[in-house]
């Protein structure tokens, strides 16, 4: 699903940041490389963290209590199920849990943009790259780890779309449609940037949704799949039109491999819009509960890196539209101004991800235009984002037809009657049958039964 739109240039805007090299072997090691080799630390001296800024992340459930969070702007938003118009005996699913398996990874998806450092006794917890953003955080399903028998995701029925007797919560309906709910309640709260480091197979009402943030200027940034083999699934919001999408690359400025291939080949993918931070990075929790770390990996945490540079840059530019984030986005990736330039290696995009490039140039020069935004079919296409078709509302009753009854009334009323006349006429008339064919029956004996008698087709039907 190549981008036609995209100007297929030189790939000089891949590289100019050299990770490797200037980094110390700790940084490396203990999984903070990147706030040194993006200047992450650099944009915060100056001032610049994300205050002001809106940012809603859609993911599966969270834990709020571990240090780095405690203190954060956090706000987590109430479950899903009690608006989003699912079954009443839908079990609703907490979106705050304690067990690691089930809230591991949005706990520190979050983290990545406004964790506060804090740690347990002895440690140093997550840093936030925009610790002063706001996040309003959704749970639209449930990760269940190595739990097999914990609640199927959120806001669900139990009818499930793959066919099989388990639940797929990237492959339900129900899973988009809760995403789409949470979508909808953040823009109507005013955010600024969505990030969902997930992906599934697409659906009506959650493509719907994708374009009404890009209709409204909302900025969508989403994880690309971690394996070339899911590059026909599990792909959405990733792929769709106009959405952020992002891939994982390390110290070394090299994308990740790809999951599960043979020979360990490059993730490369030609829908890739950015490169951003998230190999080897520090993450809270694993096995051996909260209170250890680990080295993580994946475009799920370059996802929220990459949506917190864009937080950081519009706090230093608060005029600054959504779409006027992403320009800047795509023309200062590896850390100077350029023309929107695509890479043909479809390594890594429109470039490398640069919150030094973006500070550097005011945004509001730039096109308010999606500058991702295909003309071909895509999901949402061009039409369902700036054209779409209103359900017609259904015509309310006038003050007059409320007060006296019309003609039709009138004339349903005549109707009845003689519909109820002619009902009891038939009645008589079946009382008087029924009296006669029991006189008749009664000096009758009763015919016999014949075992071999063929059923008939109203009994079969």
């Amino acid at each position: 699903m190549m981008r036609a739109a995209r100007p297929l240039l030189a790939t000089v805007v891949v590289s100019t940041l050299l990770l490797s090299g200037a980094l110390p072997a700790s940084a490396q090691e203990d999984g903070t490389w990147y706030f040194d080799a993006f200047s992450v630390g650099a944009a915060h001296t100056a001032g610049f963290t994300g205050q002001g800024v809106k940012i809603a992340v859609i993911d599966a459930q969270i834990n709020p209590d571990i240090p780095t969070l405690k203190n954060a702007n956090l706000e987590v938003q109430d479950p899903l199920c009690k608006t989003a118009g699912f079954e009443a005996d839908v079990p609703v699913v907490s979106t705050v849990v304690a067990g690691e398996n089930e809230a591991v990874h949005a706990t520190n998806v979050v983290s990545f943009i406004i964790g506060t450092g804090d740690g347990y006794p002895g440690q140093t917890g997550v840093q936030g790259v925009a610790p002063d953003a706001t996040v309003l955080f959704y749970s639209a399903w449930v990760d269940r780890g190595s739990e097999k028998d914990s609640p199927a995701p959120y806001c669900y029925r139990e009818d499930s779309s793959t066919g099989s007797g388990e639940f797929d919560p990237l492959l339900s309906d129900n899973t988009s449609d809760s995403i789409a709910e949470a979508m909808n309640a953040a823009m109507d709260e005013g955010v600024d940037i969505i990030s969902i480091s997930a992906g599934l197979t697409p659906h009506d009402a959650l493509v719907a949704t994708v374009a009404r943030a890009l209709r409204e200027g909302v900025v969508v940034v989403a994880a690309m799949p971690n394996s070339q083999a899911f590059t026909m699934s599990y792909d959405f919001p990733a792929r769709g039109n106009g959405v952020v999408a992002v891939q994982a690359l390390g110290a070394d400025g090299k994308i990740q491999e790809s999951v599960g291939s043979i020979g360990l080949a490059p993730n490369l993918d030609q829908d890739t819009v950015v490169a951003g931070p998230g190999l080897a990075v520090l993450t809270q929790g694993g096995p051996d509960g909260w209170e250890s770390q680990e080295i993580g990996y994946g475009t799920s945490y370059a996802t929220p890196v990459v949506a917190s540079f864009m937080a950081v840059l519009k706090s230093k530019y608060p005029t600054a539209t959504g779409n006027q984030l992403i320009q800047s986005l795509l023309r200062n990736t590896g850390g100077s101004e350029h023309d929107v330039q695509y890479d043909t290696t479809e390594t890594f995009g429109y470039g490398t991800a640069s919150i030094t490039g973006m500070l550097a140039v005011d945004p509001t020069g730039y096109p308010d235009e999606n500058p991702i935004i295909d003309l071909n079919d895509i999901d949402p296409t061009y039409d369902e984002i700036f054209n779409p078709v209103e359900p017609t509302p259904e015509p309310e009753p006038s003050e007059a037809s409320a007060d006296q009854p019309s003609d039709s009334d009138v004339t349903g009323v005549l109707t009845g009657l003689a519909i109820a006349g002619l009902i009891g006429l038939v009645a008589v008339a079946g009382i008087v049958v029924l009296i006669v064919v029991l006189v008749r029956r009664s000096g009758k004996k009763s015919a016999a039964i014949d075992p071999t008698a063929t059923p008939s087709n109203s009994e079969n039907s």
